[in-house]
């Protein structure tokens, strides 16, 4: 028979993404500090499975999507997942649950209502993302109080919430008036000498020898949520002013419509939709520019690895970005959707003479030891709660 789980971490699947980053980071160091830790998904799918912790055990809710899906195939599939993981918390009744991003909160909040009272685990909720971008446009207004009034029931129904930037945290509590006592902000961490010893690494890629042009990177994956939809105009802007390259690190299901766009554009020569890579800190090191152009974010771990590795940056003014940049003091923002802001910021930014010593310092203050001695402390601190 299984032992009792202390602690659970729920996600969708194991495709690269940096909720699935920071979910295993946290996994490895719970069970480290003693805590019986499980990881439970809806599906085992994933480059990173290999990432998983030794000594964890990783259940799977038997959904088979596959590792290229929308988000609205992701959603119709989390529609199901309730009732399996409600049995499954039932039979091991772990102690406390940690839905590790925004897009599993649902499910395990739906779950935890079909557990009897008494023998559900404490659920934490870790706020991954910003709250739902709210418009008054009198078309949008019904959608955009529906989004908010759900967010709030959401988080209502959990006993403590992780926000992942100090913005977030914020938002939590003076836009849906969340009590102040259950939020904790935890923002996402970076093993600096580990980020120095993977950008290290050798590159065979021709586009950054010596002779060619600068090489803007970016990297996530391939949704509306990233914007690369955006950069690939700024970038066609940009290039007519100045020769240039961009390299875009990662997959998903708009990656046929990017590499059509980038036809139309007439700027395929000078792109490349890499797909996954094991190890995006080379690139990120090499390229002359670092451009996130997400339209929400939590806390970028891209954007974080990246100045780790000295490179410049570019950002929208998304949650968490205008946070981690200190308002335009480590990187240049710009307006999310702001096509040609961005195209300006891209060319000002390879003019400049690359100097690292801004963003390594700011990426410094993220320490990962950090980050994952919060998330052990908050955990053993429910455990207590759970038991009394």
């Amino acid at each position: 028979m299984s032992k009792r789980p202390d602690l659970v971490i729920t996600m969708f699947d194991y495709v690269p993404s940096g909720v699935v980053r920071n979910a295993l980071r946290i996994a490895g160091a719970a069970q480290e500090s003693g805590i019986r830790t499980e990881v439970w998904t809806a599906q085992q799918v994933g480059e990173m499975m290999d990432d998983i912790p030794r000594g964890i055990e990783a259940r799977s809710l038997d959904v088979d999507l596959g590792d290229i899906y929308s988000v609205r195939d992701r959603k119709r599939a989390l529609a199901f997942v309730s009732v399996p993981l409600a049995a499954m918390m039932a039979e091991l009744n772990p102690r406390v649950m940690l839905s590790a991003g925004n897009h599993f909160h649902h499910s395990a909040v739906t779950a935890l209502s079909q557990i009897r009272q008494g023998t559900a685990p404490r659920l934490v909720g870790r706020v991954s993302n910003a709250l739902p971008r709210f418009s008054w446009w009198p078309t949008k207004l019904p959608n955009s109080l529906r989004k908010r009034f759900n967010a709030r029931r959401r988080y209502l129904a959990m006993d403590r919430l992780v926000a992942v930037s100090a913005q977030v945290g914020s938002d939590l509590k003076n836009l849906l008036l969340m009590d102040s006592s259950k939020i904790v902000v935890i923002p996402n961490g970076i093993d600096i000498a580990e980020v120095e010893r993977l950008a290290g690494e050798p590159l065979a890629h021709s586009w950054f020898n010596a002779d060619q042009p600068p090489v803007v990177v970016a990297a996530g994956r391939l949704t509306r949520q990233k914007g690369f939809d955006v950069l690939l105009r700024a970038f066609a802007l940009a290039r007519a002013r100045r020769p240039m390259r961009l390299i875009v690190l990662g997959k998903g299901p708009e990656h046929s419509g990017l590499q059509a766009l980038a036809d139309r554009l007439g700027v395929n020569g000078d792109v490349e939709l890499c797909g996954h890579v094991n190890n995006p800190l080379p690139f990120f090191r090499r390229g002359a520019l670092f451009v996130l152009p997400s339209r929400w974010e939590g806390l970028s771990n891209a954007l974080l690895e990246a100045m780790a590795t000295g490179t410049p940056v570019v950002a929208t003014r998304c949650t968490g970005s205008t946070e981690l940049l200190d308002g335009g003091r480590y990187g240049a923002l710009v307006d999310i959707d702001d096509v040609q802001a961005l195209s300006e910021r891209m060319v000002d930014a390879i003019a400049q003479e690359k100097s690292n010593n801004g963003v390594l310092m700011r990426a410094r203050e993220y320490d990962l030891t950090k980050t994952l001695r919060a998330y052990v402390d908050l955990f053993h601190d429910e455990l207590t709660r759970a038991k009394s």
